[in-house]
């Protein structure tokens, strides 16, 4: 199975609440009208909210964009492989990470950098 269809795997697996939820504990976030304050920068009025659909956080004052991936990225401080592999133990996934030929082989900045990609020409 190909990187992308196992992130695609994960982003259809996992449930928008349980990933709004871990963020949001893990980051002490406090929400409103499903809006809370931006932890990217210093604000006084909530500009972040949560897109259930797209199981991401968006900030439209600065227009930081934050999904589960780069919650475990930065949070947690892990490479994307690494993130990836939490996330499938984290939320009891049964997907086979260990047996991709591209997460003994890749060079995971290269890999870091493809994601990155990905998100920003498909608009993530």
């Amino acid at each position: 199975m190909e990187l992308k269809n196992i992130v695609n795997d994960i982003k259809s697996y996992i449930d928008s609440e349980a990933v709004k939820n871990k963020i949001a504990l893990d980051l002490g976030l406090k929400f409103k009208n499903n809006k809370c304050l931006c932890f990217k920068h210093s604000e006084s009025n909530p500009s972040m909210s949560f897109d259930s659909k797209k199981k991401k956080f968006k900030c439209f004052s600065c227009g930081a964009s934050y999904d589960i991936f780069n919650h475990y990225q930065e949070y947690h401080n892990k490479s994307f492989l690494e993130a990836v592999k939490s996330i499938i133990s984290d939320f009891n996934m049964n997907i086979e990470l260990d047996n991709h030929p591209m997460y003994y082989e890749a060079d995971e900045t290269l890999v870091d950098i493809a994601y990155e990609a990905s998100k920003m020409i498909e608009g993530i």
